[in-house]
């Protein structure tokens, strides 16, 4: 069968390369984020539902905001610095095939803020500025991977505002409304004539969504904690631009629910163990259909891409130990799934399971009590994610076969502020809890 350039089938062949509009780098959990405290980057989000010592126990258990002072804030961020590499051979109609390597490596900042402010004995309300979702992957466009991915970029800021309620002494409850913005940017490089071009596609999306927890305290110096966040649907609108032309391009896709159960249980009195056991809902993305994407020649295209995630589980555990009344140690680590597989994993999109190791410090500056610092770490070792992904009909090859290796670094800081204690340390008054 004969394609000429511009047919349909030959440019729905092209197009399935920018389909993809979530990835990252060769890590798991797609492009989810868990870093939105620094202060628990130490111990690697293990006992993060019970974990309620500063604002952000208003993202990972809302119920946890009555066990604060009556005002706090935290502001952190994590820097993720990830290295990516395609190692092996691509092959595209015109270009032929090509053997080589190509770095998909990035560098991210993920910023977070959280105030949190009691009612009264009983109730609390708290607010979180956070990034949930987000990461890319950055091929030079004139790499061997450019006809399947040049840079692939999802952003997200998540606004959410929570109330808690205290039952008793040993149980709470919280939930909250999520707005989320979500942008993603997708571009590729398209030869339908012999010559190598640019397609660039940018779309944005504003979706809505509620949060939940409950958080129970036993009197074994034991803290269990149930926080669950719910689907958020995307409808995305944008561009789609190759050369000085514009189309408008759309895309709908459901972001997971997420359920966390955590526990901490103090070991002596200075020694505790955390843990938490996090599933994701990944299957709410089977496929993705982008809209109106502008080619070269021909009308613009409508194309599906299959995806297939799978529900993914993560374990995540850690240790604290308060060395003096200032300085705590933190170590800790954990497994994370990939919803992605073998048949449908494509270089947009180079994930697999990941191992993670971390540690931490935290500091208490003697001479200003009402400020906590956290310093954290951490680095991800993800498996070696197979690529062998054929996108070819009929006499139209586009493929990519080999495999991408990876790895990041993880650097945190947050400073979290206890505001009544602050406001007596500048009147020079006694700046206890």
């Amino acid at each position: 069968m004969y394609f000429r350039p511009g047919s349909a089938n030959y440019l729905k062949i092209v197009l399935l390369s920018s389909a993809s509009i979530f990835s990252t780098t060769a890590l798991a959990s797609a492009f989810q984020l868990h870093e939105q405290s620094a202060a628990l980057l130490g111990e690697f989000y293990a006992g993060s539902a019970t974990v309620a010592e500063d604002a952000s126990t208003n993202y990972y258990n809302p119920a946890g905001l009555v066990y604060l002072s009556p005002l706090e804030m935290s502001l952190g961020a994590v820097n993720i610095e990830t290295q990516s590499r395609f190692k092996g051979s691509t092959t595209q109609f015109f270009a032929g095939t090509e053997t080589g390597s190509a770095s998909g490596s990035t560098s991210r900042l993920v910023p977070n803020m959280h105030i949190a402010k009691n009612i009264n004995e009983k109730v609390a309300i708290g607010f979180s500025a956070t990034t949930p979702f987000g990461l890319a992957t950055d091929y030079s466009e004139t790499s061997i991977a450019r006809y399947q991915a040049t840079k692939s970029e999802i952003k997200t800021i998540n606004l959410g505002p929570s109330v808690a309620y205290r039952m008793n002494d040993w149980l709470a409850f919280g939930i909250g409304f999520d707005a989320q913005y979500a942008e993603f940017v997708q571009n590729v490089v398209v030869n339908l004539t012999g010559t190598d071009s640019v397609v660039k596609n940018k779309m944005s999306s504003w979706g809505y969504g509620w949060h939940a927890g409950a958080m129970l305290e036993a009197p074994t110096n034991t803290r269990l904690g149930l926080n669950f966040r719910s689907e958020m649907k995307h409808n995305f609108k944008g561009k789609s631009r190759e050369g000085g032309d514009s189309n408008t391009a759309t895309a709908t896709a459901t972001f997971p629910w997420l359920l966390d159960l955590s526990a901490q249980q103090a070991i002596t009195d200075k020694i505790t163990a955390l843990t938490t056991i996090s599933y994701s809902n990944w299957s709410s993305i089977e496929s993705l259909t982008v809209k109106g994407v502008l080619l070269p020649v021909g009308p613009p295209q409508d194309v599906t891409q299959d995806l297939n995630f799978k529900n993914t589980w993560s374990f995540f555990g850690g240790l604290r130990y308060q060395f003096t009344d200032s300085i705590m140690f933190k170590v800790g680590g954990g497994y994370d799934q990939t919803p992605t597989n073998n048949t449908d994993r494509g270089l947009s999109l180079p994930d697999e399971n990941r191992w993670i190791a971390s540690a931490g410090i935290r500091w208490v500056p003697n001479s200003a009590k009402f400020a906590t610092i956290d310093f954290g770490y951490a680095h991800l070792f993800p498996d070696t994610a197979s690529i062998d992904k054929d996108m070819s009909t009929g006499v139209i090859t586009n493929t990519a076969s080999g495999k991408v290796n990876g790895n990041a670094d993880l650097f945190g800081l947050q400073v979290s502020l206890k505001a009544a204690p602050m406001v007596n340390a500048m009147l020079g008054k006694n700046t206890g809890p």
